[in-house]
Formats: structure tokens, C-alpha cells, sequence
């Protein structure tokens, strides 16, 4: 698969996934609400659609929030490495990341075996709410191990721009053609 459509489905994936689960699962709790406390005959599977969905939109949004660089960091002395100190750095850190990530993969899919557990109102094993946390790291893990190839370019080459920290790509904005600031 070509890389660019490789991007383009993990964006679909971890992007416009969560957010349909987030508008589902929003309908689903004011559609509870207005059964409980309006018709006063609440649904009793509301509450456990909503947490299976809240679990998968959050797991897939992680690795779209991996892929961007917006999970917390304390870089306050890593920003003053300089160049290849700075790539042999990232190399550690994303590695020793990559290994947690694995251990929590094997523990999710591990823990995602047990078809003995069920959500009994709307009939669904808890495996597949479960599956979302080896899915997700899963997908985190992608974007890691890609911060480790572009980290070891930059070991091993001449210059090294360390990907955006979190703040940065929060902050950064462009002035499109009408002078108005807009945030990417």
C-alpha cells in the first residue's frame, strides 16, 4: 500500500472514526436523557453503548493525537540539545516508548481474550470494547516508530528538526488571504 493511502486511511481511522463515535455517542446519552427524565421509561442499554463507544473514540483518537505530537511532554531541557545529541536522545525515548507500547499491547490483547464477560443489554461481548486497547496502542505505535526512523535520519545525517512538541503545534498559526489568523 502506497504511502500516501496509508495515510490517508490511518487519518479516516483515527480521526473521522472518533469523531462519528463521539456523535453517536452523544445522541445516544441525550436520547437516555430524554427517556429517563422526559417519558420517565429510561433505556437501560444507553449507558452501556455510551461507555463502548467513549472507549473506542478515545483509544483511536490517541494515535491521531500521537501522529500530531499533542500528548503532554516535559521538554524543558530536551529543547536546549543540540542537533544529533538531540536525534540520539529521541531515538532513546521513542524506543523505550515503542517498548511500553508493546507491553501494553500484548496486556490489551491478552486481556481482550476473556469471552466470558458480557454487556448483557445490548448483547456484546466485552472483548470487543476490550480490543480497542491493543487497536489503539497499536496505532500509537506507528506514529512512535515513525518519530524513531525520522530520528535516526537525523542521527546519521547532517541536520536534525525534532518533530514539533505538543505547545508548538498547538500554537502555530498562518494568515490565510483575508489577514484573519487561522490555527492548523
Amino acid at each position: 500500500m502506497p504511502a500516501k493511502k496509508l495515510q490517508r486511511v490511518l487519518v479516516f481511522i483515527e480521526e473521522t472514526v472518533p469523531a462519528v463515535l463521539l456523535a453517536v455517542l452523544v445522541g445516544s446519552v441525550a436520547y437516555g436523557v430524554l427517556t429517563r427524565y422526559v417519558f420517565d421509561a429510561p433505556e437501560t442499554w444507553v449507558n452501556e453503548l455510551s461507555t463502548a463507544l467513549f472507549v473506542w473514540q478515545v483509544f483511536l483518537a490517541a494515535a491521531a493525537a500521537a501522529r500530531k505530537h499533542l500528548h503532554l511532554g516535559v521538554d524543558a531541557l530536551v529543547t536546549l540539545i543540540p542537533g544529533r545529541w538531540r536525534a540520539a536522545q529521541e531515538v532513546l525515548v521513542n524506543v523505550a516508548i515503542l517498548a511500553v507500547l508493546g507491553y501494553m499491547i500484548y496486556l490489551g490483547w491478552t486481556f481482550s481474550l476473556d469471552p466470558t464477560k458480557k454487556l448483557h443489554m445490548i448483547n456484546l461481548s466485552y472483548t470487543w470494547i476490550y480490543a480497542a486497547v491493543p487497536v489503539g496502542f497499536f496505532l500509537v505505535s506507528l506514529h512512535v516508530a515513525a518519530d524513531v526512523v525520522h530520528a535516526v535520519r537525523g542521527l546519521l545525517g547532517a541536520e536534525y528538526a525534532p518533530p514539533k512538541s505538543s505547545i508548538e503545534a498547538l500554537t502555530e498559526v498562518q494568515t490565510d488571504s483575508s489577514s484573519s489568523v487561522v490555527a492548523r
